[in-house]
């Protein structure tokens, strides 16, 4: 049995996957890693590189405090880390600003045939932008992802 959470995180994965020049992104991705940040990959990891990472989780609660019976919340902390250096043509500014574009793009549509009803939302938050430190020409977007899904938990 494939629990839901596992599932949820995949698709996440594959949206993101989505981001490529072929696809309409303005950047193309060179991989996505899952449930690793960029620092404990093996190193040089060729970029832009995403990663995704659950940072917490618990239960689905209304704004008045109610626990939503089987329903999950979760948030994702999402990293595009890239390099300025190879975008020589295009502003740093612009850069990150087309990289934030790039994941609320790839978050949007409907869930696949297999987690619809299970999959409830997706939501991009609070998105960071971590220029480099003088010298250096790697960057990082980060990116909190809140979804909510009902889990299931199958009687032994």
């Amino acid at each position: 049995m494939e629990v839901i959470a596992t599932r949820v995180t995949a698709y996440l994965a594959d949206r993101l996957r989505q981001i490529d020049q072929a696809n309409g992104y303005p950047l193309t991705l060179s991989k996505v890693e899952v449930g690793q940040f960029y620092e404990d990959l093996p190193q040089p990891a060729p970029l832009p590189i995403a990663t995704l990472v659950a940072a917490s989780t618990g239960d689905a609660v209304t704004p008045e405090g109610v626990v939503l019976s089987g329903r999950r919340a979760r948030v994702y902390q999402v990293e595009v880390v890239i390099d300025f250096d190879q975008h020589p043509d295009t502003e740093r500014h612009a850069l990150l600003d087309q990289v934030e574009w790039g994941i609320a793009r790839s978050l949007r549509g409907r869930p696949p045939p297999q987690l619809a009803g299970l999959l409830q939302s997706v939501a991009l938050g609070d998105v960071q932008f971590n220029y480099p430190a003088p010298g250096h020409s790697v960057a990082i977007v980060q990116a909190q992802v809140a979804v909510t899904f009902v889990e299931q938990y199958p009687q032994p």
